[in-house]
């Protein structure tokens, strides 16, 4: 009974042992694969801030009309002559 006893300890003792042994490679490669994750997240981010792509500023172009003159149209040619519209102007507005 206590040979029985002895060997159930010395088993237990390795056991103990093999344990510590193996806990401490899993520590060591979870602490491990923690930092390279760390790194690469802080790697992506780093590209990701340096390489964004400008602003582009949208413009739009709105025609109007140039405006209307309080005395009436008076053209220079006669009256039979084939006249143009008056010109439209391009006015810039940001948004």
């Amino acid at each position: 009974m206590e040979q029985l006893l002895r060997d159930l300890i010395a088993g237990q003792k390795e056991q103990t042992e093999l344990l510590r042994q193996h806990l401490t490679r899993i520590k060591f490669s979870l602490r491990a694969l923690l930092l390279l994750m760390t790194g690469l997240a802080i790697g992506m981010w780093f590209i990701a801030y340096e390489y964004r792509p400008s602003p582009i500023r949208a413009m739009t172009t709105v025609y109007t009309p140039f405006p209307q003159i309080a005395a009436p149209y008076a053209p220079s040619v006669s009256p039979n002559a084939q006249s143009s519209p008056p010109p439209v102007a391009p006015v810039p507005m940001p948004l």
